[in-house]
């Protein structure tokens, strides 16, 4: 963005003066001599000048707009992951709370096949949810 402004303000400007010098000179008694001296200034009639400048204002413009354009992208690329990692926490905290949850289950229904009121297959039953929990 700096090059941009930097190339902005040198299309705004007018090209150096030039100065010239030049001395003559004709030999013999009767030589005389004469200084020539100039100043040249280039002027732009064309317009082109202009067209430059704008040019140049418009390319500082692109660089701004692409400076903001990358900051929100990453921005929101900060964002994306923050929230993929928030749900994979929130996610890893609610399979815990059901691991626990089938543990205590598992932990009643072995307690009542012991005593006699719960059938074997349900004790194999919930002992599968509490793989397919550990799993998840």
């Amino acid at each position: 963005e700096e090059a941009a402004r930097s190339d902005a303000t040198a299309a705004g400007l007018w090209p150096n003066p030039t100065a010239a010098y030049a001395r003559e000179q004709t030999p013999g008694q009767l030589g005389s001599s004469e200084d020539y001296a100039w100043l040249a200034q280039r002027l732009d009639l064309s317009g082109r000048r202009g067209l430059r400048v704008a040019a140049a204002e418009k390319r500082v413009r692109a660089a701004t707009s692409a400076g903001v354009s990358r900051r929100l992208e990453i921005a929101a690329e900060v964002r994306l992951r923050f929230f993929a990692v928030l749900y994979h926490q929130r996610r890893l905290a609610a399979l815990e709370r059901w691991v626990a949850n089938v543990d205590e289950v598992i932990a009643v229904v072995t307690k009542r096949h012991a005593a006699g009121d719960a059938a074997g297959y349900d004790r194999l039953r919930i002992g599968v949810e509490g793989d397919t929990a550990e799993v998840e």
